[in-house]
């Protein structure tokens, strides 16, 4: 019998940072700060917005992390995103593992070293001493966080600071996305770093949750700052956090006490028996800095024996025993629910996950300490549910637990409740929907829920059936309450738009962007591929870029009729329309597709400067609803309205007393194929005689 021992640890700094999966075959030796700023070409501090695996010419797979960037400490930066570039990740079913490369994670706020390598492209500095964590100290204040090759925790704005200073008397680089980084050719593939992971090569699982049985641990001893009983409800806590998942057939338990013994990562010996001990009874641990809160919060591992299971196209090995020893005066660091979510982050390392990239989740990497306890996200939820799927003892994938009818023959089509329709514990085919009608497939076991056909063969009704009545209504389809409807109107969204097609696609001139170069609109940012996706057309032709292109910027002089369509002083309201999914003839690199999606970046309802930004939220924000994959259609009825650009919004730009004021505007979708695409508009009003 082989047994195979996975050991592990819990390192926290002053906001709780785990201590990453050790990466064998690299060696990462410290740079000196001089050593990585002289021989960095760009040093940003950013939020990740984007990352993708793709496949390059010759096979080879990448990974692209698009940052927004916040402060360019090292090098100039034309725009507001900059792409890394790093070797390897994972495209279909290929995967590329460059070890000791740094992980980052949708969402997550960095401060990055990067190089200029001989294609243009920019790349972590060092691998992973090249991408610092920015996350917020229990003082309040804003740190900068590396784990490898070892800990090391700085405070941001002195670590800014220092790095100017560095950074001084170098020549500046210049930042623009080169033809590599396009994605034109390109193979779309998944995420660089998975959500959830799993611990260990193979990895391991336990097997008892497959037959219905219980994982236990015992309990060694208590903490000395909690006491027995608060301790007791620390592992309750923990065990039921992952027990409770209604998706997973695991169920975890407390076993009883037990006399604290060396654990596994002492002396490395298998006893079959798991347990979780609290105070480092035998020393394992250094003791922690109680000064600074920093060292090793929790050590742990387990014994796996070569019993080989497949789950998903996954082998695991057998998980036999698995102990945790909590480090001493751990209480005097972090509160009661602080402690909980370490105990129940080291359980899930037990009971097989690794850490995952999702900045929510229990698992991941960086502790959280923010009083969430031992409360999973969707993603620790979907790691252990995979880890461990509920029986299913008909095979037709609703576990038994939810299964109403668990020996459905196979061959037959079921519902959501594991039943075909024609089985004693089927729910019936009324979908209680008046708009259906509704019936048995005997042969297939499926119900049939056909929709009532309301059509009148009119061309200009929108026809619908009534969800409250059952009954068909077919109502004259004018959006824009013209006169001429939608089915015959090329601007549905404009009252008495100019009725010219100079392209003939059906579509009016004056409710899309079809001109040539200038034009009128303007082009979104990001990649020439993407750049018709969104568009901003203004009321007032605006001035042209150096790109040749109308100018993000757009500027008026309060009063002045030609641009402020109000009369009041003080502010310019401007007219600008939003475009998508254009055949825009400026970009022909760039084809049109569904938008699925449209988020307002900016201004944004939940921070808001000034009243004025409240109101351009909603008026862009009904723009976004008309314009977007469904619109409110009449009496309740849903439709999809045929238009490219909303109606004429009036946007509101106060002036700063005797200065110039701005509004930006910003909008980001995700198309139907997954391209992701933005437009930004700024608006500047000028005092009158200014």
């Amino acid at each position: 019998m082989r047994l195979r021992l996975l050991l592990y640890a819990l390192v926290v700094s002053l906001i709780g940072l785990l201590g990453p999966r050790v990466a064998l075959g690299t060696v990462l030796v410290p740079m000196s700060d001089a050593d990585l700023v002289g021989s960095s070409s760009f040093i940003v501090t950013g939020e990740v917005d984007w990352i993708e695996s793709v496949e390059l010419d010759g096979g080879r797979i990448a990974t692209r992390i698009t940052l927004e960037v916040e402060h360019a400490v090292k090098g100039s930066i034309a725009g507001d995103t900059i792409v890394v570039t790093e070797p390897g990740g994972r495209v279909g079913g290929r995967t590329v593992r460059i070890f000791g490369a740094p992980e980052y994670a949708v969402g997550e706020r960095v401060l990055v070293f990067l190089w200029r390598v001989h294609d243009g492209t920019l790349r972590t500095n060092g691998l992973a001493l090249g991408k610092y964590h920015i996350g917020t100290g229990t003082l309040g204040s804003e740190l900068a966080l590396r784990a490898v090759p070892t800990l090391d925790v700085r405070r941001l704005d002195e670590f800014m600071a220092k790095l100017g200073m560095l950074a001084r008397g170098w020549s500046p680089d210049t930042y623009v996305p080169s033809e590599s980084e396009e994605p034109k050719g390109l193979i779309r593939g998944l995420l660089a770093v998975e959500r959830f992971t799993f611990l260990g090569d193979p990895p391991a699982r336990w097997f008892e949750p497959d037959s219905g049985k219980p994982v236990r641990f015992l309990l060694a001893n208590s903490d000395a700052t909690l006491g027995s009983q608060e301790t007791r409800a620390v592992l309750a806590d923990s065990l039921a956090a992952w027990t409770n998942v209604s998706t997973a057939s695991i169920v975890l338990e407390n076993a009883g006490n037990s006399s604290p013994a060396e654990s596994l990562t002492q002396n490395s010996t298998c006893d079959d028996r798991s347990k979780i001990q609290f105070n480092d009874p035998f020393d394992e641990m250094l003791d922690l800095n109680l000064i600074y809160c920093t060292g090793v919060f929790a050590v742990g591992g387990f014994c796996a024996r070569a019993a080989t299971k497949k789950l998903g196209g996954t082998s695991f090995d057998r998980i036999v025993e698995a102990d945790v020893t909590v480090n001493d005066n751990i209480g005097a660091c972090v509160s009661r629910i602080d402690i909980t979510e370490t105990v129940a982050h080291e359980i899930g390392h037990t009971i097989g996950l690794g850490h995952s990239s999702d900045t929510d989740a229990l698992m991941y990497q960086f502790a959280h300490h923010d009083g969430r306890g031992a409360r999973l996200n969707d993603d620790d939820v979907l790691g252990v549910s995979s880890m461990y799927p509920e029986l299913d003892d008909d095979g037709d994938g609703i576990p038994d637990v939810r299964d109403r009818c668990p020996l459905t023959p196979p061959g037959l089509i079921i519902d959501a409740d594991g039943c075909a329709c024609t089985e004693p514990g089927s729910a019936g085919c009324d979908d209680g929907d008046l708009c259906t009608e509704d019936g048995c497939n005997t042969t297939a076991g499926a119900c049939v829920n056909n929709a009532v056909d309301c059509d009148d063969g009119e061309p200009c009704t929108f026809d619908c059936c009534d969800p409250v009545t059952g009954t068909c209504i077919n109502d004259l389809d004018d959006s824009d309450g013209d006169g001429v409807c939608d089915m015959m109107d090329n601007c549905p969204l404009q009252a008495d738009a100019d009725p010219t097609d100079l392209n003939g696609d059906g579509v009016g001139d004056v409710c899309q962007c079809a001109e040539e170069k200038p034009g009128r609109c303007v082009p979104g940012g990001g990649w020439k591929e993407r750049r018709c996706i969104l568009e901003w057309l203004p009321g007032v032709t605006p001035g042209i870029s150096r790109k040749g292109f109308p100018s993000v910027r757009l500027g008026c002089i309060d009063g002045e009729p030609a641009c402020d369509e109000d009369d009041l002083s003080g502010q310019c309201t401007f007219r600008v329309a939003l475009c998508v999914d254009n055949d825009d003839p400026r970009l022909l690199s760039c084809e049109p597709s569904t938008v699925d999606d449209l988020v307002i970046k900016c201004p944004k309802l939940n921070r808001p400067k000034d009243a004025a930004d409240v109101a351009n939220a909603e008026v862009l924000g009904a723009a976004v609803e008309a314009i977007g994959p469904s619109g409110p259609g009449p009496r309740g009825c849903g439709r999809a309205p045929a238009v490219r650009c909303s109606e004429m919004l009036p946007v509101v730009v106060p002036t700063r007393g005797q200065r110039a004021g701005s509004k930006s505007l910003k909008v980001k979708g995700v198309t139907d194929k997954g391209l992701r695409a933005k437009a930004r508009l700024k608006l500047i009003c000028k005092p009158a005689g200014r």
